[in-house]
């Protein structure tokens, strides 16, 4: 079984939004788990019932994090509970832009997240057009603004200045 303090969350997993729709994927693979022993087979279901509800990276990773045993009820249940309290207790920023990033951009702020702050941070990516530029960050307890728009209501900062960055 994963160990709860050394769970690695993939990078395909990167806000507490996706991990609710994970988690309902994982309410679906138990449910055929369970359906599937109960009526008397090996308690794995077939493999279009298991992945009729499930995404290929979830199925993926389930293999991969899997015990030797392979990809049990049991199992799922510990996968859920661990998802369940990052999600409920996992530190969050926020991150705004101007624009919503591309895939590419959200995967490497991320893996810096997860790298530089906590192995098990959660990072949802929001948009605002209004910020003009820049960035504003959101923790829990915190705000950053680093938007073009904070600077140019700021009197003490000329446009000029900032055109000129």
């Amino acid at each position: 079984m994963p160990d709860s303090n050394k769970i690695k969350l993939p990078d395909f997993i990167y806000s507490h939004e996706q991990i609710g729709l994970y988690l309902l994927q994982l309410e679906h693979y138990k449910s055929v788990l369970l359906k599937n022993k109960v009526g008397g087979g090996s308690g794995l279901g077939t493999q279009k019932e298991r992945r009729d509800g499930i995404s290929g990276q979830l199925e993926r990773y389930l293999i991969e994090t899997a015990p030797k045993e392979g990809v049990t009820y049991e199992f799922l249940e510990e996968i859920s509970g661990l998802l369940n309290k990052v999600r409920d207790t996992g530190p969050r920023l926020h991150l705004t832009f101007a624009s919503l990033p591309n895939a590419e951009l959200k995967r490497q702020l991320t893996a810096w997240a997860r790298e530089n702050i906590h192995e098990l941070a959660l990072v949802s990516f929001h948009y605002d057009q209004s910020i003009i530029g820049g960035v504003v960050i959101r923790t829990r307890n915190k705000i950053f603004d680093f938007s073009y728009a904070k600077n140019l209501k700021n009197p003490k900062i000329k446009i000029t200045s900032i055109l000129n960055d």
